[in-house]
């Protein structure tokens, strides 16, 4: 009860881009965890081109999130945010309705650019609009992405016993009905005044030694937590 009195207490866009984490975390666990199992026991997919379905979305959404914050920082976080939901609508979408390598890849590409899109869109919302809070506000909104991480596998087994494409557009519904709300309920906040072009910023966050020793670290952690998880799952499944 207190962590819901915590998020009433932040500012409205603050409320709403919380559901927001919370239904992107749940929208993306009910199909994800189950993808590679379809692919392999389904469609008969080969191994190696299950692990590039895979892996061209972590790449398609880690490595270009540094395009999305650019996006958020020229046009404003707010249409970037819905235009990432939009696309996983679509992308989530063709989960459902292709069963060829092609559009498999294409899908799994899109689903993975579009959290690159909207995730540090979000975060630059959130820190803004929360203000002094802000620590409160990303902390309920690892609440927020836990929690939809641990419900999305649940109802996703349900769907997934059923029809793995019932799974597919029940995911791209909850994309769908996030893009709709926050297209209507989203407050616009401006764009950040330029300071100069993109490749010179750029440039700038690569001058910087300390951001560059961070981002290394985290993205040791990253691959190390990846690939541990891809292959424990081929291990059960082996």
């Amino acid at each position: 009860m207190n962590t819901i009195r915590l998020a009433r207490s932040l500012p409205r866009s603050v409320q709403l881009l919380l559901v927001n984490t919370l239904g992107i975390a749940l929208g993306f666990y009910l199909l994800v965890p189950y993808l590679a199992t379809y692919l392999r026991d389904e469609l008969h997919v080969a191994t190696a081109v299950v692990g590039a379905v895979l892996g061209l979305r972590v790449f398609c959404q880690q490595g270009l999130t540094l395009i999305g914050g650019t996006a958020a920082d020229r046009l404003g976080p707010r249409p970037v945010i819905i235009a990432g939901c939009a696309l996983r609508t679509v992308a989530f979408g063709m989960f459902a309705f292709f069963d060829d390598v092609a559009g498999l890849i294409v899908a799994s590409m899109l689903v993975g650019f579009a959290g690159a899109l909207f995730s540090p869109a979000a975060r630059s919302y959130i820190a803004v609009e929360a203000g002094e809070r802000r620590l409160d506000a990303f902390a309920l909104s690892n609440v927020a992405s836990t929690v939809g991480a641990l419900a999305g596998p649940l109802i996703g087994s349900v769907l997934v016993a059923v029809d793995f494409r019932w799974t597919a557009g029940v995911s791209a519904a909850v994309f769908a009905v996030l893009t709709i709300w926050q297209l209507f309920a989203l407050p616009a906040r401006p764009a950040e005044a330029s300071a100069g072009s993109t490749l010179g910023t750029w440039r700038e966050a690569l001058r910087d030694r300390a951001f560059v020793v961070f981002a290394a670290a985290t993205s040791v952690l990253f691959l190390s937590t990846t690939s541990s998880t891809c292959c424990c799952r081929w291990r059960r499944r082996g």
